[in-house]
């Protein structure tokens, strides 16, 4: 599951930056992150694989994205010479991803994500616990060391 988060993410990125594209091409409008996150909902009716990452880490994705393009106004209403239009991510090109205050729990070096259950047939079941030695470098953590937010890149040892 972990090793095929980056490319899921990098799958997201590409279909949300399409639309972005077909959309001001096709009805002159911009996407909200808002509008994606619907779209999302229904990408995940198409692609059940989509079910395999946590939501949150692909909502961010979307945020990822929202701000390259708000970034890309900014630098244009600036005026300057390099712009920075959001490029597609070819394969391997998705290199990180964040997991949100929710949904993981690291100790050492040992990561445990908890996957909601329930897209998953069967019995009820509450939470699926999957766990990884990973080396995780902390970017945001919480006040207490526990939680935050964490980004990082599962191919690092």
């Amino acid at each position: 599951m972990l090793d095929q988060t980056p490319e899921t993410c990098r799958h997201i990125w590409n279909l949300a930056s399409a639309d972005r594209r077909i959309a001001w091409k096709q009805e002159g409008k911009s996407r909200s992150y808002e509008d994606q996150s619907r779209l999302l909902t229904e990408e995940k009716q198409k692609y059940p694989e989509l079910y395999s990452v946590y939501a949150q880490v692909l909502q961010d994705v979307l945020r990822r994205l929202k701000k390259a393009f708000d970034n890309f106004f900014r630098r244009c209403r600036e005026g300057e010479r390099k712009k920075g239009y959001p490029r597609f991510k070819g394969k391997g090109q998705y290199k990180s991803f964040t997991y949100p205050q929710l949904g993981f729990k690291l100790e050492g070096s040992r990561l445990t994500l908890f996957e909601s259950l329930q897209h998953h047939p069967g019995p009820v079941a509450c939470a699926l616990l999957i766990s990884f030695c990973i080396n995780v470098p902390w970017r945001y953590p919480g006040p207490d060391g526990s939680s935050g937010s964490s980004q990082f890149n599962p191919c690092q040892r």
